[in-house]
């Protein structure tokens, strides 16, 4: 890792734009998807006179100042720790590590907390930082992830600088250059980070990073095998193999998003023409198609999907990761809508097929959302 320079209160620049940063303040940024997820600053008020403006820029440099000096003694508290269960690390801390963490206490499930993760990643090593994370940061669970723990985290970071995206769907491109003001001390992104552009630069990094677990790979083989017998398994990256043929995973996002309140909010379903067309299209490249469905309605998908090909699966593991690492072992991908089917597609890595009448236009879930940003742009859209 390399060194980074110490800073003093001097070196701060004392007008952090509003749009770029925050010094922290965590219960102002507990907000929901729907919300502006824009950064908030404090700002003079510009109807002020000469003399009460003066005044706010003294208090502003005064708290930036405040903030700073707090900030390095939390950094050095973090040196001087060793996170439980992660002593290997202390031997990698120094006085001039800078860390970045990801502020996610609101119940994000799989997908949601995967980009939060590859932003969170991605930024570190863009900016040579370190990403250190709470213990219950779940997605450790499930993939062997070399980061820093410590559940200390969340106290320290509430005196972080915060860094937010403007929006839950569209690229915010002020993270490929953040001023040393931000990087050369601790901070914390807070937001949805929804989108290939954060870490199209380390695509590679962040697949070896996301190597599933023994136990979630040996329950995905274990399903993948007991549906399929002819299937055998490649590493590098893990694939399930089928004698002449080629297994598609399709995923398909049914659930709480068939509320009312969440179809009135914008999110959409497809009908069963959008599985015949976007499997019509998988059997007119490879004609000894499989097809893995994997559901959380696993009842629905059987009863409208079984006639889609020749070989059609149903998974019946209740366990979204292994149904996740299923995905990311099949040749192809299908996937409806969600972030979970996103990154079944995203690991799989091969051909993917998406509905893409999804948000619905001009509904409150369209809104600071971009498909040129969410999807990746070499994906087949299909309705």
């Amino acid at each position: 890792m390399a060194s980074r320079p110490s800073s003093s209160a001097s070196q701060l620049n004392p007008r952090v734009t509003a749009s770029t940063v925050l010094q922290s303040n965590k219960e102002e940024h507990q907000q929901s998807v729907e919300n502006d997820l824009e950064v908030k600053g404090t700002m003079a008020n510009e109807s002020h006179g000469a003399e009460n403006k003066e005044s706010d820029t003294i208090r502003e440099i005064n708290q930036s100042i405040s903030t700073k000096t707090t900030a390095e003694t939390k950094t050095q508290e973090i040196h001087a720790a060793v996170p439980e269960g992660n002593k290997a690390y202390a031997d990698n801390r120094s006085a001039n590590d800078v860390y970045v963490t990801c502020l996610v206490s609101d119940g994000r499930r799989t997908g949601n907390l995967l980009f939060n993760y590859a932003a969170s990643i991605s930024t570190a090593w863009r900016y040579s930082l370190k990403l250190l994370v709470h213990p219950e940061f779940q997605l450790q669970d499930y993939f062997k992830m070399n980061v820093e723990v410590d559940k200390r985290v969340r106290e320290w970071s509430e005196n972080w600088t915060v860094v937010a995206e403007k929006a839950w769907g569209i690229y915010d491109d002020k993270f490929e250059h953040l001023g040393e003001e931000v990087t050369r001390s601790n901070f914390s992104l807070y937001g949805f980070y929804q989108s290939w552009k954060y870490f199209k630069s380390y695509e590679d990094d962040l697949r070896r990073s996301l190597v599933f677990r023994d136990d979630v790979i040996g329950g995905a083989q274990n399903e993948i095998q007991r549906l399929i017998p002819n299937v055998t398994f490649v590493d590098h990256p893990m694939k399930a193999k089928i004698n002449g043929g080629t297994l598609v995973g399709l995923h398909v996002r049914r659930g709480d998003i068939l509320l009312p309140e969440k179809l009135e909010f914008g999110y959409t379903t497809p009908e069963t023409s959008f599985f015949r067309n976007a499997v019509a299209f998988f059997v007119d490249r490879y004609p000894h198609l499989h097809v893995m469905v994997c559901c959380e309605d696993i009842v629905w998908c059987q009863s409208n999907l079984r006639g889609l090909a020749a070989n059609v699966y149903f998974s019946h593991i209740d366990d979204g990761i292994v149904d996740l690492a299923i995905l990311s072992m099949s040749e192809h991908v299908i996937m409806t809508t969600g972030s979970f089917g996103w990154w079944g597609a995203w690991l799989a890595n091969g051909t993917t097929v998406y509905y893409s009448d999804w948000p619905r236009n001009s509904s409150m879930l369209s809104q600071g959302f971009v498909k040129e940003d969410y999807f990746m742009p070499h994906w087949i859209p299909m309705t």
